[in-house]
């Protein structure tokens, strides 16, 4: 019987030698663990948190996560009956919508949701996937793209760079808005899905999503 193919799945050195080719470099890191190669010493020192900008970005069906959760005991917020901690590895709450039986007027302030809805709620939102080989092919290909905008946002000299990748970076999300609509009919997609804090302030200096 023949071999099967084998699956091909991300390394995160394919998707920084990306990264570097966006930015213009031609040679190839050869070894994430090379302490000595400067350029892949840079773009790991900006991994996390291109990672999490990048999820951010979307509601990528492999970051997609529910969960229910109780209030907060002995808390009552101001202007709130109940305080629902978010979980530790939400990077983007996804309000549920009107129709949904989950449904709940609330709002995202330091962490929780504050809301007049009495006993447990079930929490949506992106989660942070910290695994590449988890990771969609859209995706790999948006990470590579935000660890170079990240890079040329410390750098000046670079802000007409990386204006054009931010674009060029939005043009991608729309395949991914389709792509995974497509797989969940019923998910509402687009940018009118709110950002968690952090994540809304940093996109909109980008020039992407954040609104």
């Amino acid at each position: 019987m023949a071999d099967e193919p084998v699956t091909s799945l991300p390394e995160q050195r394919s998707i920084l030698n990306k990264a570097q080719l966006l930015l213009g470099a031609t040679r190839r890191i050869d070894s994430v663990n090379d302490r000595d190669d400067r350029e892949a010493e840079n773009l790991l020192i900006l991994w996390d948190i291109a990672r999490r900008a990048a999820i951010a970005l979307h509601p990528w069906n492999f970051a997609l996560k529910r969960e229910r959760v109780m209030p907060e005991s002995d808390v009552e917020p101001i202007g709130y009956e109940f305080q629902y901690r978010l979980p530790t590895d939400c990077l983007r709450w996804l309000p549920w919508d009107r129709d949904s039986e989950h449904h709940f007027e609330g709002v995202e302030e330091g962490g929780f949701l504050l809301t007049n809805h009495a006993g447990s709620i079930v929490v949506r939102y992106v989660r942070d996937v910290i695994a590449v080989d988890r990771w969609s092919p859209l995706f790999v290909d948006i990470m590579a793209y935000t660890l170079a905008v990240e890079y040329c946002q410390g750098k000046t000299q670079l802000v007409g760079l990386r204006d054009r990748l931010s674009n060029e970076r939005l043009d991608k999300l729309t395949e991914g808005y389709r792509v995974d609509g497509a797989a969940s009919a019923n998910r509402r997609r687009g940018p009118s899905v709110r950002n968690s804090g952090w994540a809304g302030a940093r996109f909109n200096r980008n020039g992407t999503f954040g609104r």
